[in-house]
């Protein structure tokens, strides 16, 4: 990891047929491309910390309700072969919480690509 990267995701909404797609029933979804959640990953010279509005610290010591997030961040380190690597992820999203706008799968989505990104872009 040499170079910071900054990625970002976008939330969404579905105009119809929120419940109908867990009977395999088809949705009306839009993405809403000016609310986003960016994720800026960067070297570090020591420690793996996490910034967000909801946890600050290092990333092992996520809370449970955070346990996609640490999940995540354990098998991009695996698959990265990262796994003592020091970094800073700084979390920031205009995207309400809990309110079906997809907020935890723009989290994932952004995160997966600043690690692909910092370990991909030419040094």
């Amino acid at each position: 990891m040499n170079k910071p990267v900054t990625s970002s995701s976008h939330a969404k909404i579905i105009l119809i047929g929120e419940h109908s797609v867990v009977y395999q029933q088809p949705a009306i979804a839009l993405p809403l491309t000016q609310i986003q959640t960016v994720a800026e990953l960067m070297p570090a010279t020591s420690g793996q910390i996490l910034y967000s509005e909801y946890y600050t610290g290092n990333w092992h010591h996520l809370p449970a309700s955070m346990r996609g997030i640490y999940t995540l961040i354990e098998r991009l380190t695996i698959h990265f072969d990262a796994i003592d690597d020091p970094w800073k992820l700084i979390i920031t999203s205009d995207i309400p919480h809990e309110r079906g706008m997809g907020s935890s799968a723009a989290a994932a989505v952004a995160i997966t690509r600043a690690f692909f990104l910092i370990i991909t872009v030419p040094h």
